[in-house]
């Protein structure tokens, strides 16, 4: 598991004008669209992605489950 800030995560798989912001990619992770943790450090929650996860993602949704279980 590779893990990265939702800030890099967002540079590298996303146009520069149709990057979303941490907070959207926080909300991803809370719902599990996307695959990673949340951390707390001390007042701050930092979102991470599990880029491996995200990499392996073949965008069908049925097709992810079955290939994760």
């Amino acid at each position: 598991m590779r893990l990265m800030r939702a800030k890099t995560f967002s540079e590298r798989y996303f146009d520069p004008a149709d990057a979303p912001d941490e907070r959207t990619v926080r909300g991803w992770v809370e719902c599990g669209s996307v695959p990673g943790k949340l951390v707390a450090l001390g007042t701050r929650t930092m979102t991470y992605i599990d880029a491996d996860a995200w990499e392996e993602r073949t965008g069908n949704a049925l097709a992810d489950r079955i290939l994760t279980a």
